[in-house]
């Protein structure tokens, strides 16, 4: 399998193996594959013998651009096996494929030599930088911009099943179609106070999302990180008035919702303790907000969805189960249903397949 290729499928996979082909085939053929986030000595040096290699890059809204870059050998440089180098030259001074990757930083490399018939694909995470920020500018002096593409591991996700706050990202990570592991927190067994766990959330909570060296644990921040980060701008617009109506709604979230439907619900699914006749009264408010929102409104912050949405969704959908019935709110319920019907909409009990069951110790030692 080509280095950075998913190891997990997204609702579009699914879809298209149970129409066209054989999930079951494709789930064994994928969970047999070997380990795909680092180049080989043997690859590294395949690339790096290129003349020329086919680029792939997307802009925001999806639509591709395929592109020829040649130069000779060395036009690809390979600088550790999770990292390679390209020049950007000016071309005719279009910028095509370095303008979409300033929307979305993902590309596709395709490397083939015709006389060996061999062909490599690399996928990748990138960096638009400058000539001055990398050594290997020298072999391309004539380069306007250096690309640099990083193999990325998959993100790590310390996960409860029925959380409606790790609920949250796992929605989100599939809006996004991201590959992940999901390390499964036992709280019954305080694995979420373990030294070892404290080192990544010192609140001792579960919910840590860790994307290569990067650690963040509030579910509202991880929302924001995912859609800034890999969204291209579609759930996180970043602009000032985008960004106050939907900070708007992630704090309604982070509190009526949190201390009024999910503290009801707890006390209900997780046997807790607390005055759910108090949580009963903070919820109804809440749920009254959203009804008077959403009355006019297909979505909460925007015309479209964005990560008000999702961080809304959980609680609100299961706030039936702490005793907060839904039948009075149509507007919710409209919401509700059009939230489920958004490509990469997957459900609580869906945890994307190669998950990871190893013990939390050695799934944070990366």
């Amino acid at each position: 399998m080509e280095p950075g290729t998913a190891r997990t499928f997204h609702e579009g996979h699914r879809r298209a193996q149970t129409l066209y082909a054989d999930p079951v085939r494709a789930e064994r053929i994928v969970n047999a594959m070997p380990d795909t986030t680092s180049l080989s000595a043997e690859q590294s040096a395949f690339l790096e013998a290129l003349p020329f290699f086919f680029l792939a890059t997307s802009d925001g809204a999806g639509r591709m651009q395929c592109n020829f870059k040649g130069g000779g050998p060395g036009i690809l440089r390979v600088s550790d096996p999770r990292t390679l180098y390209y020049p950007e030259y000016p071309g005719n001074d279009m910028m095509l494929s370095v303008g979409n990757l300033l929307l979305y930083p993902y590309v596709g490399i395709l490397g083939i030599c015709f006389q060996t018939r061999r062909r490599l694909k690399v996928n990748g995470h990138v960096d638009v930088i400058t000539p001055g920020q990398t050594p290997d500018a020298e072999f391309w002096p004539e380069a306007r911009v250096i690309i640099r593409v990083r193999i990325e591991e998959p993100m790590r996700l310390y996960d409860k099943e029925l959380s409606g706050n790790c609920y949250k990202i796992r929605l989100m990570l599939g809006f996004l179609g991201l590959e992940y592991e999901s390390v499964p927190i036992d709280t019954e067994k305080r694995e979420q106070k373990r030294p070892e766990f404290l080192k990544f959330n010192s609140r001792g909570q579960i919910l840590v999302l860790q994307d290569d060296d990067i650690v963040l644990w509030d579910p509202q921040a991880i929302l924001v990180y995912l859609a800034s980060r890999y969204g291209a701008d579609r759930w996180f617009p970043m602009n000032p008035v985008a960004m106050g109506k939907i900070q708007q709604w992630l704090a309604l979230s982070g509190n009526e919702i949190q201390y009024g439907l999910a503290k009801a619900r707890a006390i209900k699914v997780f046997g807790r303790t607390g005055n759910i006749q108090e949580f009963k009264v903070v919820g109804k408010v809440t749920l009254d907000v959203m009804e008077r929102r959403l009355a006019d409104n297909h979505w909460l912050a925007l015309a479209t969805p964005t990560i008000a949405d999702v961080a809304c969704y959980p609680y609100v959908k299961y706030a039936p189960q702490g005793e907060m019935p839904l039948r009075e709110y149509p507007a919710i319920n409209a919401w509700l249903a059009r939230f489920e019907q958004l490509p990469g909409y997957v459900r609580i009990d869906e945890i994307q397949s190669g998950k990871s069951r190893q013990p939390v110790s050695a799934a944070m030692e990366r």
